[in-house]
């Protein structure tokens, strides 16, 4: 594990028109923006965009979105990182948003934001190296919000809804269409998989999925490593 030094600090940018990213109303919020003003030699600033504005933003809505996506900022820095720098982000996003008056109405309870992977990979307890993950989860404002990951787990606040697809049915007609086109296709396969081995885990369903389908003449089995 590198002892790499945390990354340049991070700034999260009020929004334009002092705007606060809401479920209600017609609009879209931006993804993290990293924004490096080197005419001004400033610290980079993390905007929160708030664009196609169509209608009043509700001063009091039910629920508040947070527009980061933890999922992508911890995608680059799980492997060969310390816990300090891939804790800056996370560490950064709780301070911003405490410091906001909407998180004193209800400390964040009224805040949800979107894993886009599984809870694990934000639930680290320990400050070693080798543990998987950040503490996003694990940090004390942010055990006050909504994560919703991709897969169910066991804390009281993690709401799984699965990946995004491609089919979104608006009408039970839809869903009944698209069942008889599944029907009358040839389908050689039953199901598919993919997922690393576990040899650590020996419970792991993944191990005993991968063994069967190798000893088997009627799976088909594909190795994505090195060595396969």
């Amino acid at each position: 594990m590198h002892a790499l030094k945390p990354k340049h600090p991070l700034k999260f940018a009020d929004n334009p028109n002092n705007l606060t990213p809401q479920v209600t109303g017609n609009f879209t919020v931006s993804d993290r923006i990293l924004v490096n003003d080197t005419k001004n030699k400033q610290d980079p600033v993390i905007g929160i965009g708030v664009n196609n504005i169509s209608e009043q933003v509700s001063p009091a809505p039910m629920a508040i979105y947070v527009p980061y996506y933890p999922g992508l900022d911890v995608g680059q820095d799980l492997w060969g990182f310390n816990t300090s720098v891939r804790d800056a982000s996370p560490k950064a996003l709780v301070k911003w948003l405490a410091q906001r008056p909407e998180w004193k109405r209800m400390w964040g309870r009224d805040h949800f934001l979107v894993g886009g992977r599984i809870g694990l990979d934000y639930r680290r307890r320990t400050g070693n190296d080798s543990d998987w993950g950040t503490k996003l989860t694990n940090l004390p404002e942010a055990r006050n919000m909504s994560l919703l990951p991709i897969e169910s787990g066991t804390y009281n606040n993690e709401f799984p809804i699965p990946y995004p697809t491609y089919f979104h049915p608006s009408s039970d007609d839809e869903v009944l269409q698209w069942q008889r086109r599944m029907r009358r296709k040839k389908r050689p396969y039953l199901f598919s998989f993919s997922g690393a081995p576990r040899p650590e885990s020996p419970d792991a369903i993944r191990n005993e999925l991968i063994e069967q389908c190798q000893s088997s003449v009627t799976c088909k089995f594909l190795g994505c490593y090195h060595g396969a």
